[in-house]
């Protein structure tokens, strides 16, 4: 009996250590406890999401100027706060103002006074550090610090604090890459090459943040913020090892800027073409081999979003390397959407299928269909009048317009304009004398129907409505037009 009593004892002190145990821990997850006062207008809801993870977001309900949010987070992260008006009275001016909070697994208090955006975050330590670190910077601005000298801040920081819960944040900012240092205008680059260089300029200097990112902790870089800092490392590591074929573009496009003011076309179209040829081979050395070999790495898929472009140049090669990819890569949901548009270019727009035809009300109003114009030589245009580089690109297609005109070839043109007046001037204002269409919806039907998601974008298709070539600008349109048209 004695023997019994002192085992129910000894469970009964277990069970009250455990119980100690447990009170003392730290509650796991975040809580958010938001309070406004003084507003001329509460929004009805409060609305933040993570900019880390596009699966974490909230939006609760704003009750008697408070809010509550709750939630459980890997790692600091870095969300944008957001109010939400349901009424249809006017919206404050502060409604578009761009507000950041740095949230960690505490209990945070926001405060928001006379406005939305006027703001004072408490609890979390995240945010305390920033706005530390965030001081010091802007008290150096004011006292016309250099870029660099604002780094030298940060760098000091990251080697004093590797620990802190915004040392992704602060490595992020100082290994960003704010000048490309490449020593050419953007209007100098021919246009059949401008969304390479937009895409493979590089973001982050790699060898620059490398060191840094070595000595901070396994749990900020198993956060969602350090996995993403590690996948735009990756990206960085690209985009160096891309570098020397971009130092040869840079090279040629500076000839090729003398040749084209001098007037000298035949030399300037060779240079274009010898310049997208580098660009192919850096395509296939870099990116395309990335692939093949890491075909299972966290940026596999958006590496071939990159090669693939918006507008799918080459839909057959993109399929044969999306199915490289693994599965664990082809099952996010922004895969499945690329294969679902990927299906419909594979089926309208690759070259030597029958381009899908349609019909869309002209500038009148009468319904055109595309297979009207069965016959011609048609580039089918898709363009908008807020769209600076499809304007750009229009004197081109005049220029080519005037010369095949005679010779079987027309230009249809796709607004993807909704406003009618706008897209009029446009027309006018460009002198754009050949088929002009748009069912001036939010999402365009024939451009949705080829799967464009970008402008400008065409489709060159022969006489017999198969496409034969696919977003040529420039010299490179006109060298096809050269081959095709006799």
């Amino acid at each position: 009996m004695k023997k019994n009593n002192l085992q129910l004892l000894l469970i009964i002190i277990t069970i009250s250590f455990s119980a100690i145990s447990f009170s003392q821990e730290k509650p796991k997850g975040f809580i958010i406890s938001g309070k406004l006062s003084n507003l001329k207008q509460y929004p009805d809801a409060v609305f933040i999401k993570s900019m880390e993870n596009p699966d974490i977001s909230y939006r609760v309900p704003v009750v008697n100027g408070k809010y509550v949010i709750k939630g459980i987070l890997n790692g600091p992260t870095q969300f944008n706060l957001n109010p939400i008006y349901n009424t249809k009275k006017e919206k404050p001016k502060d409604i578009n103002s761009i507000i950041f909070v740095y949230i960690d697994n505490s209990h945070t208090t926001i405060e928001h006074k006379n406005s939305f955006s006027n703001l004072q975050v408490n609890g979390s330590q995240a945010q305390l550090e920033f706005d530390t670190l965030d001081k010091q910077i802007q008290k150096s601005i004011s006292e016309g610090a250099t870029e660099e000298q604002i780094n030298e801040l940060r760098r000091k920081f990251l080697s004093d604090n590797p620990t802190s819960p915004i040392s992704v944040y602060v490595l992020r900012n100082f290994s960003e890459i704010l000048s490309q240092n490449r020593n050419i205008s953007f209007e100098d680059i021919p246009f059949s090459l401008q969304n390479s260089y937009l895409l493979y300029a590089g973001r982050y200097d790699y060898k620059k943040a490398l060191p840094i990112l070595k000595k901070l902790p396994e749990s900020l870089l198993q956060s969602d913020a350090g996995m993403t800092f590690n996948k735009d490392m990756e990206f960085a590591k690209l985009d160096l090892d891309a570098a020397p074929y971009r130092a040869k573009i840079d090279s040629l496009i500076a000839i090729h800027s003398t040749a084209i003011k001098s007037k000298n076309l035949k030399e300037a179209s060779d240079l274009e073409k010898e310049m997208l040829v580098i660009e192919s081979a850096m395509y296939t050395d870099v990116y395309e081999a990335y692939i093949i070999k890491m075909p299972s790495s966290a940026i596999a898929f958006p590496v071939l979003e990159r090669i693939a472009q918006s507008n799918f140049n080459d839909p057959v090669k993109t399929k044969l390397f999306f199915d490289k990819l693994s599965e664990t890569a082809k099952a996010t949901n922004e895969a499945k959407d690329f294969k679902a548009r990927l299906d419909i270019a594979l089926k309208t727009s690759a070259i030597g299928m029958p381009a899908a035809d349609f019909t869309q009300p002209d500038v009148s109003g009468k319904p055109v269909a595309l297979s009207s114009y069965r016959g011609k030589y048609i580039l089918l245009d898709f363009w908008a009048s807020w769209c600076g580089p499809c304007r750009a690109e229009n004197p081109n297609m005049i220029k080519l317009y005037n010369e095949y005109k005679d010779k079987d070839f027309t230009i249809i043109s796709v607004s993807l304009d909704t406003d009618k007046v706008k897209w009029l001037k446009a027309i006018k204002t460009d002198n754009l004398p050949w088929v002009q269409l748009s069912d001036l919806k939010k999402e365009n039907a024939a451009a949705k129907q080829y799967a464009i998601l970008g402008i400008p974008a065409n489709i060159l298709i022969n006489k017999e409505g198969v496409v034969v070539g696919k977003n040529l600008f420039g010299d490179t349109l006109g060298a096809r037009l050269s081959e095709i048209i006799k």
